[in-house]
């Protein structure tokens, strides 16, 4: 990895937008960065509560697998569970180092612009836009959602922003997907991020066909990959002196 640690932050890298998010612009009172820089290797490891369940999320970048290796010892705590999102490149020093890995997913991060966005509304009344926060207030977020008989049945939000990027989220009641509500409702969000100069990101497993067709069908096009798993870090077996 070439460069200053500062490298890692780069504003315009799409594989780094989440990263750059958490080290940069997440509340501190949730976020706890550990950072490496010497003649060895250089890194960056982010422990944060995001605000939507009682795991933490744990994203990082390193030169090498030693230097990530001592960046997960330095922040984490063995044994806890956490939700890993990295570059897929810091996958196999993941697998190297984590026990009880499961919901293993590549995902694909997926942008869009001015020139590639597609627009598209449902027949129907237009989405409403929401404000709402988590994280016990300190994370407010907005969207837009589709309401039926006054109840929420699909919407799609900001789960991060920073001054580049912003990812969005989307969700549709079972009962009510294939009816153009999740495009209608990404489509809104898409054109308010465009319209205040942030890039959005899709991400999405590519396992998940409706998914994948939701954002494709907007005009969003791949522009990186994304590793993911839930996972604990075992405990640091002591070293033993060799006598003699």
């Amino acid at each position: 990895m070439p460069g200053s640690i500062d490298n890692l932050l780069a504003a315009d890298r799409v594989d780094r937008a989440l990263l750059r998010y958490y080290a940069l612009f997440h509340p501190r009172e949730l976020t706890r960065v550990r950072r490496l820089n010497g003649r060895r290797g250089r890194g960056l490891a982010v422990v944060a509560n995001a605000g939507f369940n009682n795991l933490k999320l744990v994203t990082l970048a390193a030169s090498d697998a030693g230097t990530a290796r001592c960046l997960l010892y330095g922040c984490l705590k063995p044994g806890d569970r956490y939700f890993f999102v990295c570059d897929p490149r810091c996958s196999p020093w993941l697998h190297r180092f984590l026990q009880h890995r499961s919901e293993e997913t590549l995902n694909v991060i997926a942008v869009t612009g001015r020139s590639s966005f597609r627009p598209f509304a449902a027949p129907g009344p237009d989405p409403e836009r929401y404000q709402a926060t988590r994280a016990h207030g300190l994370l407010p977020y907005f969207g837009y959602r589709c309401l039926h008989e006054g109840e929420p049945v699909s919407q799609a939000f900001v789960i991060w922003q920073s001054d580049r990027f912003a990812e969005i989220g989307v969700f549709t009641r079972d009962d009510f997907r294939g009816r153009g509500y999740a495009r209608t409702v990404v489509s809104a969000l898409t054109q308010e991020l465009l319209d205040r100069d942030i890039t959005p990101l899709y991400i999405y497993d590519p396992a998940n066909a409706a998914s994948e067709r939701v954002c494709l069908a907007l005009g969003y096009y791949p522009a990186g990959r994304e590793f993911s798993c839930f996972a604990s870090l075992p405990p640091l077996t002591p070293c033993r002196r060799v006598p003699g």
